[in-house]
């Protein structure tokens, strides 16, 4: 299992990853619909740091 932050516009959105699925959860409401709506169809993701 993996936990971190996603670096975000002028936020911060938690994860987890485990068995090769990310879940994203914030209050932020407004930032987690921009970055799924700007990053939902792709298909690989590099996680740094």
């Amino acid at each position: 299992m993996l936990k971190g932050f996603i670096s975000f516009r002028e936020g911060k959105i938690p994860f987890v990853v485990k068995n090769y699925h990310m879940e994203l959860f914030t209050d932020d409401n407004d930032l987690l619909k921009n970055f799924v709506k700007e990053y939902n169809l792709e298909d690989n993701y590099i996680l740094e740091g």
